[in-house]
């Protein structure tokens, strides 16, 4: 995965991560989900 966001994204989870999401509709649950991932993040 880290070759794949060097090479695609110029080395930013931030580009990649908005990439996803507007490649498909994201239901609320799933936005949900990912809060809740980032906040576990941003707590460690």
């Amino acid at each position: 995965v880290g070759d794949l966001l060097d090479r695609a994204f110029s080395g930013s989870a931030e580009k990649l991560v908005m990439r996803a999401l507007s490649a498909k509709k994201v239901s609320v649950k799933e936005l949900a989900s990912i809060r809740k991932m980032i906040n576990e993040f941003e707590g460690e």
